[in-house]
Formats: C-alpha cells, structure tokens, sequence
C-alpha cells in the first residue's frame, strides 16, 4: 500500500513537472518572437525548444534550459536570466547539485553583465562552494575567472589578479590549456588597466601562443583586441584600430553582440584620438546603441563617458557634461571607480572651460581622491608581490617534478646490482652532468631572482615618483586661492578677476601635466612663466624675470618631468626677492650639458643668511624643494647628482643674490 502512494506521488510530481515545462514552453516562444536574433542564433534557439518539448528526462530539460540561457546571455541578459531561474528551480527539486551550482555560476555571470556587481559575487560564491564539494576544480577555476572580471571592472586591480592567478594554478594542474589561454588574457588586461604595458603584451602573446595552437579563432582574436589596446593606450592609433576591425570582422561573422560592441568602443577612441571626431562619435554611438539594448550597465557607462570626452575636445562643454553625468550616475550606482574617474576628469575640464571655476575644483579633487586610491603603491605591490609568489611556487613545482624524475631513475637503477657495478662509469657522468645542471639550474635562477629584485625596484621609485609629484599641485591651487580671496577682500574686482583669469591658466596648465609623467620643456617653461606673472603681480611688480634658453636647445621635444624646477623659482621669489627693498631680478636658464639638461635659477635677492653656509647649502628650500630633491634623486639615481647653490657677491663681499644650479636627464621626443 505504501509503495502505490508513492509510485502515484511520483507518477503526479512528473506530471506536474512536464505541465509546468510545456507553459514555460508556451510563453518562452511567445517571447522569442520579440527580440530580433540573427537568423543563426534564431535557428539554435527554435532547434533547442523542440528538442525540449519531445523530451522527457529531467537532467535533458534542465540542460537544454541551460543552453537557451547561454544563448541569450550576452544578447538579452534579462531573458537569459529568466532560463537559468527556471533551471535552477527544476534542478532544486531533482535535487541536481551539479546543476545547481552551473545554474548559480550562470546567473552570476549574467548579473556581472548587468553590473549589478554585489549580486554576482553572491551567486559565484554560492556557486564556488558547491563545486569544491563536489570535488569540481574546473568549477571552482571558472568561478575565480567571473569573480576577477568583477574586481577588474571595480578598479579592485589587486584582487582582480589574486582571482585570476587562483584559476590559472587549477587549469595548469588539470592541464586545461583553453583555461590557462584566458587566465593570462585576463592577467594582461589588469596589466594594461594599470598601464603597464610590457607586461600586458607578455601575457597576451602567452595566451596568443596557446590559442594559435589550439586553433581557438575567437581566443586570438580576443589576444588582437588585447594587443590593440595596448597600441591605443602608447599613440599607436592606426596599428590599433587594424587589429580592432580584425576582431569586428570576426565578431559580425559570429554574431558575437557584446563583441561588436567593444570593438566599435575601441574603434571610436581611436578615432577620436586622431582627431576624426565624426567618425568617432559615429562608431561609440553604435557601442552605445548595442549596450543600451543589451542592459550592459558597465559598458554603458563607458560608452557615455567616451562620447563626453570627445564633446570636450569639440568644445561643446553642455553636452559633454550632460553624457559625463549620465557616466557618472550610472558608474556610481555599480561601484566601477575607473569610469568614475574618466566622468571626474571630463567634468572638471568643461567647467574650467566654462570658468565655473568652483566646481572644476571640487571635481578635480574628486578625480584626484579616485586616481589615487585606484593607483596607489599598496595595491600594485600587493600585485607584484602575488606576481612573484605565484612565478616562485610553479619553480617550486618544477623542481620537485625534477626530484621526482630522479628518484624514480635511481629506483630503477638499483632493481639490479649487477647492472650498476658495470656502469659505474656511466653512473658518474650521469650524476656529474646531473650536479652540474643542478648548479646552471640554481644560477638561472638566482640571476632571474636577482633581475626580479631590480624590477622592482625600479617599479618602486616609479610609484615613488608618482606620489611625490602628485603632493606638489595642491601648493600652487591654495597659495592662488588665497591671493584671489585677498583681492576680493580688498575689494580689488579688476585685479581679482586679472587674477583669477591667469590662475586658471595655471590651474589648466598643471592640471594637465599632473597627468603626465614628462612633458616638453616648453610646457614646463609655461608653466613658469604663468606663476611668476602672477608672484609679479601680487609683490606689485617688485621685479622682472627673464627665461633664457640655449639655441641648441628645442623646447618642443626635450621632455621632464612636470613640476621639478618651480619650487626653486619660489624660493627665489619668496627668500630673495621679497625681503629686498628695491625692486629685483630673476633669471633662468636653460642648457646642454654633458647628456644632461643644466638648469640655472639666478635671482639678485639678499642672499642666503649666513647661519645656513654651515649646512653646504642644505637649506634654502621649503618643503616642496625637498621633495623634488628627493624626485631629482629618482630620476638622477645612475648618475651623480648634486643640487649647488652659490652665493653671488660683489667685490666688497656683499651678498648680491643666489644661483642655484642642477643637472637632470631629459628625453627626446620623436
């Protein structure tokens, strides 16, 4: 008797089960008539629910809900969220771990597409959990892959990587090359996230080397697109835009949607970088339009702030501010801090054009707070030193496999006594020729350790340097700002405004080179000129200035690094020029010398005091002239380096001024 209940519970659950499926059946064809799918995908799709509605085992359905799902993922997020729903439901009450955890891991991936960005990491992580108790090392990879592409998009950098380097450790342990291809693809756009280039090309031809063998097309296109990024970020605009229209090609062949829409992303970028801004605006809006239609709320928000920088560079401020917002909001909402900071950076540019001076300020701040926490040296140290723990654990790895190796050949060869008393010689050469590429091996590697060592310290001082360089722009903003606010006070409109329209070229100029890490020497030279037109106009004209440069010199390709000669010109101003009672001078002096660009800033002033002779010239500088002796150290570190200051007198001895005098390397451009 207990038995037939059963078998009849049994017998109605299924019923109820495929009556269930035929509505889903019903309305999902219903709903497939609205979107436009290209004709292959519509072929799939109408071949998957037939298939589904002549079958009538469970685990067959479930799979085929799945694969509609994974059809609609990167064209209709939304629909395909609604399959998997329903497959995670069905597999809930067939109680289908396996396909529970698929089920979970898919609509993950589809809320990352949608940028709902903490939903994604709630389901991965759900899913995560299932495959490692399930023993599923291929789950667990490709839940560490989505988490990464995550954090990539949050600007996490660092934790983006510690996912990725975790799912490239499993794929090489299950020897899944296809795996390890796209690990290192993703490893390589952290890296060009970061702007570290040569290391992104590194992983990209890793990964380019594993597909071209695999013969995976849309894996090397993927490897092209990579690369061409990397062409787009160092100038090299039309290489780029080659290796985009390659993987668009591809991408229309396909039908790949979401690529489509990156590549007319890319496409229009660099358009807009080589100054065909019709062209480009054209491409981005047709990124826009498929990402709209798609919901892909991160992509979204990049195509508005691509289009808002281009409006900038038109100068149509209105409408650069207006997509720059949009940018902003939805960027905001999904927590993805490098789109913040493009809408910031455009957003302080169009008000500083628009002289709204008050709201470039607060949004240049707000650029400056994101660029740093984004950019900071704790977290590419937290990434290089992942980098270093992973290289040295696969070494680890590959040495033990050599012991291993060693051990099985010594085991063999002492099966048989007799055998090894006749080959004693050989046995010797074998282990001499064994010790000696032990001895290359541990060389190899030291001399690799000690080049990693040299690496990073070189990535040190450039993070050193950077950080340095960014404590120097606030002391030209608040020392104008308070000059500004005296006129103000005083009542002096004119001058406030004379003021304020040649601070704004200033604060236009630096913030310009702050994003630079060389600019010209004219551009520096500018900048120079801006704040010692307005140092002259706040001491009343107290003195003049003169800038001299050498005719062997062009001001237009030598570049340095911004902000490095301005700190000894205010001292001039401020310990020279000030305390003196008659009106001074200033010059400065630019020359070749030695590979070296020699700099020279001469003022008449009354001199140092004489307390400070003691100190070899030690003194003489404030705080923002310690820190450029210390970034003249950086970029000086292979070379002497000295900064000299003279004391100029006449022939009673009197103090007549101060020359200061210092050697840096520059570059050239091409």
């Amino acid at each position: 008797m207990i038995i037939l209940k059963a078998n009849r519970y049994k017998t109605l659950f299924r019923t109820a089960i495929s009556l269930i499926f035929i509505c889903i059946v019903f309305i999902e064809t219903i709903h497939a008539q609205k979107p436009a799918l290209p004709e292959s995908m519509k072929h799939k799709t109408d071949s998957l629910i037939n298939r589904f509605k002549n079958t009538t085992n469970d685990t067959t359905k479930i799979n085929l809900l799945i694969n509609l799902g994974d059809v609609y993922k990167f064209i209709l997020p939304d629909t395909a969220l609604y399959y998997y729903d329903i497959a995670l439901t069905f597999a809930n009450i067939s109680n289908k771990t396996k396909h529970i955890a698929q089920c979970l891991k898919n609509i993950g991936i589809v809320y990352y597409l949608k940028g709902s960005y903490n939903k994604s990491l709630d389901y991965i992580s759900k899913s995560q959990l299932i495959f490692k108790n399930l023993g599923s090392k291929k789950g667990v990879a490709e839940c560490y892959t989505t988490i990464g592409h995550v954090y990539l998009d949050q600007g996490f950098y660092n934790k983006s990587i510690e996912n990725y380097l975790s799912s490239l450790k499993i794929y090489e342990s299950i020897k899944d090359q296809k795996g390890e291809a796209g690990c290192n693809l993703n490893i390589g756009f952290v890296y060009s996230s970061q702007n570290k280039y040569s290391k992104a090309i590194e992983y990209f031809t890793k990964a380019l080397k594993i597909y071209k063998q695999l013969e995976n097309k849309k894996g090397i296109l993927s490897c092209y697109n990579g690369i061409g990024n990397v062409f787009y970020k160092t100038n090299a605009f039309y290489e780029a835009i080659e290796y985009f229209l390659q993987t668009l090609n591809f991408c229309n062949e396909t039908s790949d949607i979401k690529g489509q829409a990156a590549c007319y992303n890319n496409i229009g970028n660099s358009y807009s970088s080589l100054g065909s801004y019709n062209k480009a605006i054209t491409y981005l809006q047709k990124s826009l339009y498929i990402r709209e239609k798609c919901g892909y709320k991160n992509e979204i928000a990049c195509s508005y702030g691509n289009i808002a920088e281009i409006y900038i560079k038109i100068k149509d401020y209105s409408k650069a501010i207006e997509n720059a917002n949009i940018s902003l909001n939805i960027s905001k909402n999904i927590k993805s801090l490098p789109i913040q900071k493009q809408a910031y950076y455009v957003l302080t540019t169009a008000y500083d054009s628009l002289h709204d001076y008050k709201k470039a300020y607060e949004y240049f701040q707000l650029f400056k707070l994101i660029n740093d926490s984004i950019f900071n040296k704790e977290s590419s140290d937290q990434i290089t030193e992942m980098q270093t723990k992973y290289e040295t654990e696969k070494k680890d790895k590959d040495i033990l496999l050599l012991n291993k190796d060693k051990a099985l050949q010594k085991t063999e060869l002492l099966k048989n006594e007799e055998t090894i008393k006749r080959k004693n010689t050989l046995l010797f050469f074998i282990i001499g020729g064994f010790v000696f590429i032990v001895i290359a091996v541990v060389i190899i590697l030291n001399q690799r350790r000690s080049n990693e060592k040299i690496k990073l310290k070189k990535k040190l001082s450039d993070l050193e340097h950077k950080a340095l360089q960014l404590q120097m722009n606030p002391h030209f903003i608040f020392n104008s700002l308070n000059s500004i606010s005296n006129y103000i006070a005083k009542n002096e409109t004119d001058t406030a405004r004379l003021y304020l329209s040649m601070f704004a070229k200033l604060m236009r100029q630096v913030l310009e080179n702050s994003r630079e890490s060389e600019v010209t020497l004219q551009s520096e030279i500018n900048t120079l000129k801006y704040y010692l037109d307005l140092e002259k106009m706040q001491s009343d004209n107290k003195f003049e200035f003169d800038i001299n440069i050498d005719e062997n010199i062009n001001a237009d390709t030598i570049t340095i690094p911004p902000m490095l000669i301005q700190p000894f010109v205010e001292n001039s101003v401020i310990h020279g020029i000030k305390p003196k009672k008659e009106k001074g001078k200033i010059i400065l002096r630019f020359k070749l010398e030695d590979a070296h660009l020699l700099c020279e800033i001469e003022d008449d002033g009354v001199g140092r005091p004489d307390k400070t002779l003691e100190k070899n010239g030690d003194s003489h500088k404030s705080f923002a002239t310690q820190i450029t002796r210390e970034r003249l150290k950086i970029i000086n570190k292979n070379d002497e380096f000295s900064i000299n200051y003279y004391d100029l007198k006449d022939l009673s001895t009197n103090k007549t001024g101060t020359l200061v005098r210092f050697k840096l390397l520059y570059k050239t451009e091409v």
